[in-house]
């Protein structure tokens, strides 16, 4: 199965992988090799994007099957805290995640762009902006000081929006 996602840890010292198979899977760094550590086991359908924050363990994964995880990584362990089974319309390519805000950024093969908030063991949608590209957005960046959102896609264009409020406008 081809591995789509790599994201590295460093305070964690782990390293995550996810692919078509849907599993996510940590692995630890031991002098120039890696080992496994854990598989996940809500697996997603072709995980395409995955998310880590290393000062909360955070992890964020999303990709074909539509749905959003959200996982506390404790030593490369993963816990399912949060899920939004159907939260876009198509395939999820891209997932952003700032942990201390809670917000939690995704995108679609067609175009859209949802903001959602952590609470409990749910992911509120507050905000989306449909369209926001005319095809798929492969590339999501989120500051929290100027509550900007940054996207990319296959459009090949760079957007920057605003999120106040329930409303991402451009």
């Amino acid at each position: 199965h081809g591995i789509l996602t790599v994201r590295y840890c460093p305070r964690q010292n782990i390293m995550l992988t996810s692919g078509q198979d849907g599993a996510i899977r940590t692995w630890k760094f031991q002098s120039t090799r890696l080992v496994p550590v854990a598989t996940s086991r809500e697996p997603h359908s072709g995980l395409r994007a995955v998310a880590v924050d290393g000062s909360t363990g955070t992890v964020v994964s999303a990709g074909d099957d539509l749905a959003i995880k959200v996982w506390h990584s404790d030593g490369g362990e993963l816990r399912l805290v949060a899920e939004e089974e159907e939260a876009h319309g198509d395939g999820i390519c891209a997932v952003c995640l700032h942990a201390a805000s809670g917000v939690v950024l995704s995108a679609c093969n067609d175009g859209e762009i949802c903001v959602w908030i952590v609470q409990g063991n749910a992911l509120i949608r507050l905000a989306s902006a449909k369209g926001a590209h005319p095809g798929a957005i492969f590339a999501l960046q989120y500051d929290a000081e100027t509550r900007t959102v940054l996207s990319a896609g296959s459009d090949c264009a760079i957007k920057a929006w605003s999120f106040r409020g329930a409303e991402l406008k451009p």
